[in-house]
């Protein structure tokens, strides 16, 4: 298995010089003679989870870790002279190596294997984006030329990369291409780097390439109005998954054109009795107005929802829609800590029982789950609703569970990071997001 790397280790960034190599297979070099010749062929990547380096190993083919690409949105390579490109298709990604293979919409000057052989003692050379900053050069020796792990053969070295490198092309002293940075093994202050070995690159499978997003083109698609992404229907006949509308609510923020319809998805469908989750988070209400020991029976939020937010929202003839629910309120399944008595409710918000249900999670790991992201009205983002992502409007949002202690409750974040030990009760920048039952005729 692949052991990333943690400590923070010294890097040297070396100044561009020029008139020194020309092309591989020369020398040996010197470090800032690497650095100068080969620096053009590696570019920084930056993702939507993060990024890391990579390297040309065709034109426009760029080498790097599946690890730093994986389960991102979109993909974003620097040169070094700072210009930025979208990559347009992955090519080929494997876990065991782990590498993939990109296609930019730039072109750069490959790399050159090496064909000088490996020895232990010999120098190595890196360059990357150690913590972002990019291009830095980093130098080592070969300590162990094979070391077979999980059936992947890697030279062993100590240039000390760090989160940023991985990815990033390894060159002897003779500017040759000898793997690929991928991690390392750690032993507290101390760690060896781990080289996938450069032979392993042109066995890449090439049979399944996708397309993906430029960032663009995702944040387009991630700022679409949330209810053009599904089917609407009628109350009388709507289907798990389809879009209602019930009751009016301000929500664009503009109060001299009056409420706006409230859109809320069919989660559950039971004979005549629907369970409706409001598509957007509709206003900002700390969970409880004190920074003290309180579950969802006594909170503020739960009195908001049933009073102001109930008789706000639904004229007399929706409100009789409304079934009161026994709401039932489990102690949190990380933490153990008491979520209190169960209630009777007519709005209520969402637990993590019900939100791992309706979402396939079967683990309660607290990491992100991309589908579990909510928007903000323009009226609760005015009001601070927390959205932490750039240029989007997708915002933090309360859960009714107990967090990790009794003033704490539980909540998602905008990245759909699903929360067990959850925020202080008294917050002032999360989000409500409503849950209703109506009997349709």
């Amino acid at each position: 298995m692949f052991r990333r790397m943690g400590a923070i280790l010294l890097f040297l960034c070396l100044v561009l010089a020029s008139g020194t190599a020309e092309t591989a297979g020369e020398g040996p070099y010197t470090a800032q003679e690497i650095f100068s010749d080969f620096v053009e062929r590696v570019v920084k990547i930056d993702t939507s989870n993060g990024g890391g380096t990579g390297f040309f190993v065709e034109e426009n083919v760029i080498a790097t870790n599946n690890h730093v690409i994986k389960d991102a949105k979109w993909l974003k390579v620097t040169t070094c002279d700072g210009s930025e490109y979208d990559v347009t298709k992955v090519l080929a990604k494997s876990e065991n190596p782990d590498l993939a293979l990109l296609q930019a919409a730039c072109s750069g000057t490959p790399v050159k294997v090496n064909t000088h052989g490996i020895s232990e003692g010999e120098p190595l050379y890196t360059i990357g984006g150690p913590m972002g900053i990019y291009p830095c050069i980093s130098d080592g020796i070969v300590m162990k030329s094979n070391y077979f792990d999980n059936n992947v053969n890697y030279i062993l070295s100590n240039f000390h990369s760090i989160g940023g490198n991985s990815g990033g092309p390894v060159f002897n002293a003779y500017g040759e291409l000898m793997g690929v940075v991928v991690g390392g093994m750690i032993d507290g202050p101390n760690s060896i780097d781990m080289v996938i070995r450069a032979e392993y690159i042109p066995l890449m499978d090439r049979s399944h390439p996708y397309t993906i997003m430029t960032q663009e083109e995702y944040l387009a698609e991630m700022n679409k109005p949330e209810e053009e992404k599904y089917e609407h229907a009628d109350l009388s006949n709507a289907q798990v998954g389809q879009l209602v509308k019930l009751g009016r609510y301000e929500q664009d923020n503009d109060l001299s054109n009056g409420a706006e319809d409230i859109y809320w998805l069919v989660q559950e469908k039971n004979g005549n009795e629907l369970m409706l989750v409001s598509l957007y988070c509709l206003d900002v209400v700390p969970f409880h107005n004190e920074h003290t020991d309180i579950t969802w029976e006594h909170s503020d939020v739960r009195r908001f929802l049933n009073e102001d937010f109930f008789h706000t929202a639904f004229h007399a003839d929706e409100q009789c829609m409304i079934v009161t629910t026994e709401v039932v309120n489990k102690p949190n399944p990380v933490h153990g800590t008491d979520s209190g008595n169960n209630t009777q409710d007519k709005v209520y918000m969402l637990s993590l029982e019900e939100v791992m249900r309706y979402n396939d999670i079967y683990d309660c790991v607290e990491t992100f789950y991309g589908q579990l992201y909510a928007c903000a009205s323009k009226y609760a983002i005015s009001k601070g609703a927390w959205l932490e992502i750039e240029d989007s409007t997708r915002c933090w949002w309360w859960l009714r569970d107990s967090g990790g202690n009794p003033a704490q409750a539980c909540e998602v974040g905008s990245a759909g990071y699903l929360s067990f030990n959850g925020g202080r009760v008294n917050h002032t920048e999360r989000a409500v997001r409503p849950v209703i039952r109506v009997t349709v005729k």
